[in-house]
């Protein structure tokens, strides 16, 4: 206890020889306080994204709605892969995607795609920002909205079992999100 009131009796002595330190230590937390208050703001708003669209088709154009709607990022729709470079470079776009041709293609014969995704790194809080909104794209309600199902024979894994030795692909646009409830298909019916 003596050693604290020495240290508070010295500081007392430092702050009357020298009246500034009273500012930095008063004012000074003020001033950080109310610029990160209201002059620092981490909430990031208002991220476009610039889509590159070489297939148009239904499921290029689900994926451009899914990145506005759940996204949360204003799409802009590009002719040209240099053209989304271009916008990214100048900062009128924060994240950049190109849908390849044949998009659709591989999707209906349940093949892998990439997509080219182009992030502008400038800025770690707006680049974060516009990667978790593209999160959208990865997810697995994203991949139920692009799965393809023949009502004639559905995929064996909506079945809830996947036979061996079975390689029937789906062929048909799937129109809902209901859960198919008889599955018929070479492997018996449930």
């Amino acid at each position: 206890m003596r050693a604290l009131r020495a240290v508070i009796r010295k500081e007392f002595i430092h702050i009357r020889r020298d009246p500034r330190l009273v500012g930095y230590v008063v004012v000074l937390p003020v001033i950080v306080l109310l610029l990160f208050g209201f002059a620092l703001r981490l909430k990031v708003d208002n991220l476009t994204v610039a889509v590159c669209d070489q297939d148009r088709t239904f499921f290029s154009s689900e994926i451009k709605s899914r990145l506005q709607q759940e996204g949360g990022l204003y799409v802009t729709e590009v002719d040209a892969p240099d053209t989304v470079r271009e916008l990214i470079w100048t900062g009128k776009a924060h994240l950049g995607l190109v849908i390849p041709p044949g998009f659709s293609r591989r999707v209906a014969d349940s093949q892998q795609t990439t997509f080219m995704l182009l992030v502008d790194g400038t800025m770690p809080t707006l680049a974060q920002a516009a990667l978790y909104g593209a999160r959208v794209l990865t997810d697995e309600d994203m991949a139920d909205r692009l799965t393809l199902d023949d009502p004639d024979h559905p995929s064996p894994a909506r079945c809830g079992r996947i036979p061996s030795g079975s390689t029937r692909r789906s062929s048909s646009i799937r129109t809902s999100g209901t859960p198919i409830s008889s599955c018929r298909g070479p492997w018996g019916s449930s």
